[in-house]
C-alpha cells in the first residue's frame, strides 16, 4: 500500500500542494499538522496561488476514523478535532488565494477544505457529505467555514448525514464555484491559476485581507464542542457498533 504524503512544488508565481492518503486521502493529524506548516511557510514567499489537489479517485474523506477510534481522553479529542481548524485558519490568513479541484468525494473535514478555499472547480464526479451526525458529533470544528460559505445551507447538510450532494447541488448552495468536465479539470484549473497570476500581487492581497474569514476562536472552540460529544456515550455506542463491524 502506498504512504500517504504531502509534497509541495514552487513555481514562479503560485505553488502546488498536492496530499495523498490510501484511504480514502483522509487527513490524519500528521498531515494535517503537514499541510498547515507549508502553507505557512509559503506564506514567506510571494506566489499569488497556492492550488491544493489529491491524487485518485476521491478528494478528501475528511479526518482519519483509524486515529479517531483510538482517542481515550478529552485532550487527544480537542487534539484530533482542532487539526481541521488549524489548517482551514492557515489557508485564510495566507495572503495568496487557494485554489481547490475536487475531482471526486469529500466527507466531514474534506467538505471543510472546500468551504476554507477561496475557489472551487469541480468535476461532475464531485459530491460532498457532512456524516458527522451520524457517529454521534457535528462539524463544528470547521462550521464556520461551512457558515461563511453556504450560509444557512451548512445546516441543512449537516442534518442529512446519510445525503450526497452533487456537484450542481453544492455550487447552487455556494460551496463550490465552477463545474467542468473531469477529463478538464486540470487544465481548467492551470488557466485560471495563469489568469490570476496575472493580476497584481498587492491587490491579491489586499481582496483577501477583506475577505469575509471564518472565526479560528470560533472553530477551536467547535473543536472542542465534538470532543466532549465524541467522549459521550452515545457517540462511543456508535464508535464500538463501528469496530464490530470492522
Amino acid at each position: 500500500m502506498a504512504e500517504p504524503y504531502v509534497q509541495v512544488e514552487v513555481f514562479e508565481n503560485w505553488a502546488r500542494m498536492e496530499f495523498f492518503h490510501p484511504k480514502g486521502n483522509s487527513l490524519p493529524s500528521f498531515l494535517l499538522s503537514k499541510m498547515k506548516n507549508e502553507i505557512q511557510e509559503l506564506s514567506n514567499t510571494e506566489i499569488k496561488v497556492l492550488y491544493l489537489q489529491s491524487v485518485g479517485k476521491h478528494f478528501c474523506a475528511g479526518a482519519s476514523f483509524d486515529e479517531l477510534l483510538e482517542i481515550t481522553n478529552l485532550k487527544e479529542a480537542e487534539a484530533f478535532f482542532s487539526g481541521f481548524a488549524e489548517l482551514i485558519a492557515a489557508m485564510n490568513e495566507a495572503k495568496f488565494l487557494v485554489f481547490i479541484s475536487q475531482q471526486g468525494s469529500a466527507v466531514g473535514g474534506g467538505v471543510g477544505l472546500l468551504a476554507g478555499a477561496d475557489y472551487v472547480i469541480a468535476s461532475e464526479k464531485g459530491r460532498a457529505k457532512l456524516s458527522e451526525l451520524s457517529i454521534g458529533i457535528g462539524p463544528f470544528a470547521i462550521q464556520p467555514a461551512l457558515e461563511n460559505k453556504m450560509g444557512i445551507h451548512w445546516y441543512s447538510m449537516a442534518l442529512n448525514p446519510k445525503a450526497w450532494y452533487s456537484a450542481r447541488e453544492s455550487m447552487d448552495i455556494g460551496l463550490i464555484d465552477e463545474i467542468v468536465d473531469q477529463d478538464a479539470l486540470e487544465d481548467t484549473m492551470k488557466k485560471k491559476i495563469e489568469e490570476f497570476c496575472g493580476y497584481s500581487w498587492s491587490a491579491i492581497s489586499a481582496l483577501k485581507e477583506v475577505r469575509n474569514k471564518p472565526n479560528r476562536t470560533l472553530m477551536l472552540e467547535g473543536a472542542k464542542r465534538s470532543a466532549s460529544l465524541l467522549l459521550m456515550e452515545e457517540a462511543q455506542r456508535f464508535l464500538n457498533e463501528f469496530r464490530r463491524g470492522e
